[in-house]
């Protein structure tokens, strides 16, 4: 199992709102943590810090391009900010010109900046329902971040401003992920800690829920040709059948801990 990142070496602020919305990630980025590291951040955990204003979805995905570009360049680990709305469908982003980024195009975006980082990337969001980005997570490819800060319910520009004003204060000062994310926690903020083993369990859990209750997923064990064979002659009974399904079932358990694991990188 990868250790967790508690050192953060580089900030990405990514905000895509539209005309007329308070810039609340222009504003963090130049309030809060531009000044902060450049002016009262200790040189020894000094950090870098960008700030990125994609206004639609072609340049959303050249951006996230860049900072994957930055990697090679850069030590430890990543943090990507994104101050963008979420769809009320809870079903990804939407950006500065209306165009819309499910939760797994996102992924698609961000698991080659994780990989590239050994899993280190880190996300927060300033994002309404930012929360169910998990729903994007192909379980069998590696994960497409280590943690991710974010709300299950629509947030207000003031809760964007303190909550995350006081995260990266604290991270800042500190250079301590874990701790900032402890320290923020206190303020009962509605963002969020979700990390990527938290992902797995949740997805081991709709798993095997599915298997109980869904016909689908049954079926699809059911379907292979061999089986199809025996159940037409009786050979199986139905003891046989729950055994397989749950053989199946720890297949896919076994399948998806080898794409969770960064044991390449340890």
């Amino acid at each position: 199992m990868t250790i967790p990142v508690r050192k953060i070496n580089d900030i990405y602020v990514v905000q895509s709102l539209p005309v007329g919305d308070k810039p609340t990630g222009q504003e963090l980025y130049e309030d809060v943590i531009k000044r902060h590291i450049d002016f009262l951040q200790p040189e020894k955990i000094k950090m870098t810090h960008f700030y990125l204003e994609p206004n639609n979805k072609n340049n959303f995905s050249e951006s996230l391009r860049y900072i994957q570009s930055n990697i090679p360049y850069q030590q430890g680990g990543i943090l990507i900010h994104f101050e963008i709305h979420g769809s009320n469908k809870q079903d990804g982003l939407i950006l500065a010109d209306n165009s819309f980024v499910s939760w797994k195009e996102l992924v698609e975006f961000l698991r080659p900046i994780n990989i590239s980082t050994c899993n280190k990337l880190f996300i927060t969001m300033a994002t309404c329902y930012g929360r169910y980005l998990y729903i994007g997570v192909d379980p069998f490819e590696k994960s497409p971040y280590q943690a991710y800060v974010s709300a299950s319910r629509e947030v207000k520009t003031f809760e964007v401003l303190e909550s995350f004003n006081t995260l990266f204060e604290i991270l800042i000062a500190s250079g301590d992920l874990i701790y900032a994310y402890l320290e923020h926690e206190k303020t009962n903020s509605p963002f969020y800690y979700k990390d990527s083993l938290a992902t797995f369990e949740d997805t081991m859990k709709m798993y095997r829920n599915g298997l109980d209750t869904n016909p689908e997923y049954k079926q699809k064990i059911l379907d292979h040709p061999v089986l199809q064979e025996q159940l037409s002659s009786r050979q199986i009974n139905q003891a046989i059948i729950d055994h397989m399904i749950k053989a199946a079932f720890d297949e896919i358990v076994l399948r998806q801990v080898e794409a969770f694991n960064f044991t390449e990188c340890d």
